[in-house]
């Protein structure tokens, strides 16, 4: 297998780029890649079903890629969804800067309000996952939001923890978004 090279954006972020065959034969995982640039990377997303359904944009946290939502796709677009799942910069099949400095809340915020507006996603719902949450919480509190798109609503999945309460202060203080 070939290694990832290494390449520099216009802007000067260094990056790497995983070998498309390192993805093939995943189980549960027949999609092909489809591409984007955001701030002159490459970010991977799988867009499936009927493209005037409705549509729903899945954000995985850390450290997974879209691949987690490999047994929610099928039945989602079965149902006649429209299901759009990014592998966030530095993921999965999308590119990986190499400075750890680049990955900020705000870079991330930006690199996906990007994805939406470059793939033209309006009228949203979101499932999100993790920091993906976070990510879609500065997201919707953004000028470039899609103003159409129903804000997040959130749902505990697990006991509280220090880690989510802390999750919760920021998402408080960053996001007017209703809670469920």
């Amino acid at each position: 297998m070939n290694a990832p090279a290494t390449n520099t954006t216009a802007a000067g972020i260094e990056y790497l780029r995983t070998p498309n065959e390192r993805f093939v034969g995943l189980p549960d995982w027949p999609y092909t890649p489809r591409y984007v640039e955001v701030d002159g990377l490459r970010m991977a997303y799988v867009d499936e079903g009927p493209l005037d359904g409705v549509t729903l944009l899945l954000l995985h946290g850390e450290p997974t890629w879209g691949y987690l939502y490999r047994r929610m796709i099928p039945g989602l677009v079965a149902a006649g969804y429209r299901v759009v799942a990014p592998d966030l910069i530095g993921f999965g099949q999308s590119d990986k800067p190499t400075d750890r400095a680049v990955y900020t809340y705000a870079q991330h915020v930006a690199w996906v309000s990007e994805f939406v507006r470059a793939v033209g996603l309006s009228d949203l719902t979101m499932f999100c996952q993790d920091w993906g949450g976070l990510t879609a919480a500065f997201c919707c509190n953004s000028r470039d939001w899609p103003a159409n798109s129903p804000r997040p609503r959130w749902m505990r999945t697990a006991p509280r923890s220090p880690m989510s309460a802390t999750w919760q202060a920021l998402a408080s203080s960053h996001c007017s978004c209703p809670r469920a």
